[in-house]
C-alpha cells in the first residue's frame, strides 16, 4: 500500500508527533491560567469571555453567589460597602451561578442592592464546575502573579484579608478560612 522505507516513516512519524504535540499546546498557552474561556453573561444579556475579566495589573476579586441565599447577598453587600476601602489597585467582580432566577429577576435586585461593581451571570454553572467550586457564597481572590486564595462559605475577616492583600501583597497572605 505505502511504500515507505523505515527511515522516511520514522521522519514522518517523528513530523506528526511534534506537530500534534505543538498545536494542542497552542490553546493552553494562550489562555488564561485562572479563568477559563467560558462564555458569561451581563445583566444586559450580552457575552463575554470569563478568560477577559481579569487584569495582571490589579488584584482580582471573585464572588460567586446565589440570588436566593442570604449569605450571598451579606457578601454582596458587604464587598460593595467596603469597595472604596480597597482602593483603585483591586477589582471586584460578582458572578451569579443560579439562573433559574431570571435575568429580569436579577438585574432588580443588583439594582436595589445598589452594586457598585461589575456582575455577570453563569448560566448553566460552567463557570463553577470548571473552577471545581463546591459551594456559594465562594470567593476568590487572585493577584497579578495568578497566585490564588479562595473562601469557600462564609468567611468572617474577608474584608481585612481583601485590604491586607492590597497593603503588602498576595504573597505575604496566608489563607485564612
Amino acid at each position: 500500500m505505502f511504500n515507505l522505507s523505515n527511515n522516511d516513516f520514522m521522519k514522518t512519524l517523528r513530523f506528526l508527533l511534534i506537530f500534534v504535540l505543538v498545536a494542542s499546546g497552542l490553546p493552553v498557552l494562550s489562555q488564561n491560567p485562572i479563568l477559563p474561556g467560558i462564555d458569561l453573561y451581563t445583566l444586559e444579556g450580552s457575552t463575554i469571555s470569563a478568560a477577559s475579566i481579569g487584569t495582571n495589573e490589579r488584584m482580582l476579586v471573585l464572588l460567586f453567589w446565589n440570588a436566593d441565599d442570604n449569605k450571598s447577598l451579606e457578601r454582596l453587600r458587604l464587598l460593595n460597602d467596603e469597595k472604596n476601602t480597597f482602593g483603585e489597585k483591586i477589582k471586584i467582580v460578582g458572578i451569579c451561578t443560579n439562573y433559574s432566577c431570571t435575568m429580569q429577576s436579577i438585574r432588580p435586585l443588583v439594582s436595589g442592592l445598589a452594586i457598585d461593581f461589575d456582575i455577570y451571570i453563569d448560566r448553566n454553572n460552567d463557570l463553577k464546575r470548571a473552577m471545581n467550586i463546591p459551594d456559594i457564597p465562594y470567593t476568590m481572590i487572585v493577584g497579578p502573579t495568578m497566585d490564588v486564595h479562595r473562601y469557600s462559605a462564609y468567611c468572617n475577616n474577608l474584608v481585612e484579608t481583601i485590604i491586607e492583600l492590597n497593603n503588602t501583597g498576595l504573597a505575604n497572605i496566608s489563607n485564612k478560612r
